[in-house]
């Protein structure tokens, strides 16, 4: 049995929150001579993970998995999070701060565990079929350009704000791979051409003036996701526009403007999603006041217990409170 459709359920997808998924046997990025220039233009700002011998690592999938022959490749939907989100940002308990919705995904745990424990079930599932088949997982955190990996499987092109956008749905998804040693050939799909044409709402909307309309590409010293969630450090400055903001962690400006997310934001089907109350509580309800005291009273050991395995791990107590220093 070799039909990934059979394999790979209607049900099963739709338990994991996977909204589609493609093939490619392509080991080599399509945008590597893009994201090389990129570096090469300093781009990156403190992102030093991506330079030297990572940077060259993401040219072919075959430096990371050399026994690679192809990539299933699945989007893992968010959506209904998002308008979840959106729809307790108009209620009164809303204290006007935002976060990147995809925090919400998997009832707030970081997407990091929950979409490897997924490709792990998903892994397990392909090898019923497959007992000789090796498989190794790629996330964000390989070094792989997985929205690059995810358009040479026919998922999407690159919107002007660097995201993959699919015509079905939109940008609010995640994107995780199972490399194989086997081709799996029934799902490849043909490439998907560009449509955005000439618009340039992301680019418009961007209060930081972070994207690069040209090369379709992100200046991290500019965009917001990169200074509430990777600049560690309580001294770092905001780019400018950041304090007439309401985005403490992520954002997802770009995408809210974005044509192709405009009908999936207005569906209606999900009435009563909820987002995690958890999350809720602590960064959307407090006011700043109340919500700085709280973290202040934490030690950083403190922080890290109280959010382990949620995204607002990763800034520590100290960046959360850097990024709060900006809305009073």
């Amino acid at each position: 049995m070799s039909d990934l459709r059979q394999i790979f359920s209607h049900n099963l997808l739709n338990r994991l929150g996977i909204v589609e998924f493609g093939v490619t046997s392509d080991p080599n990025a399509a945008s590597y001579p893009n994201f090389k220039e990129w570096l090469t233009n300093k781009k990156n700002a403190d992102l030093k993970y991506l330079e030297n011998e990572k940077m060259r690592m993401r040219e072919s999938i075959s430096h990371y998995f050399p026994e690679f022959k192809s990539a299933i490749v699945f989007l893992f939907d968010y959506a209904k999070e998002k308008r979840a989100l959106e729809r307790f940002y108009q209620t009164p308990e809303s204290n006007g701060f935002k976060i990147g919705s995809y925090t919400l995904i998997d009832d707030g745990v970081d997407y990091h565990y929950s979409i490897r424990e997924k490709l792990n079930i998903l892994s397990s599932e392909l090898k019923k079929y497959h007992t000789n088949l090796n498989t190794v997982f790629s996330l964000d955190t390989q070094p792989i350009l997985e929205r690059d990996l995810a358009y040479r499987a026919g998922l999407g092109w690159f919107g002007r704000n660097s995201m993959l956008i699919n015509k079905k749905y939109g940008s609010f998804f995640l994107i995780g791979a199972i490399l194989c040693d086997q081709e799996f050939l029934d799902e490849i799909k043909f490439i998907e051409p560009d449509h955005c044409g000439t618009c340039t709402a992301c680019v418009d909307a961007c209060p930081t003036d972070a994207i690069d309309y040209q090369t379709r590409t992100v200046e991290s010293a500019k965009c917001v996701p990169y200074f509430t969630i990777e600049k560690f450090k309580d001294d770092s400055l905001p780019p400018q526009g950041f304090d007439q903001m309401g985005e403490i962690f992520g954002c997802d400006i770009c995408q809210d403007v974005c044509p192709w997310n405009k009908k999936i934001l207005l569906r209606q089907d999900d009435m009563n999603e909820k987002i995690n109350s958890f999350i809720q509580h602590h960064f959307l309800e407090k006011s700043p006041e109340e919500m700085m005291g709280h973290l202040e009273g934490l030690s950083k050991k403190g922080y890290r217990r109280e959010f382990s395995r949620t995204s607002f791990e990763r800034t520590g107590r100290d960046g959360i409170l850097k990024n709060l220093k900006y809305k009073k």
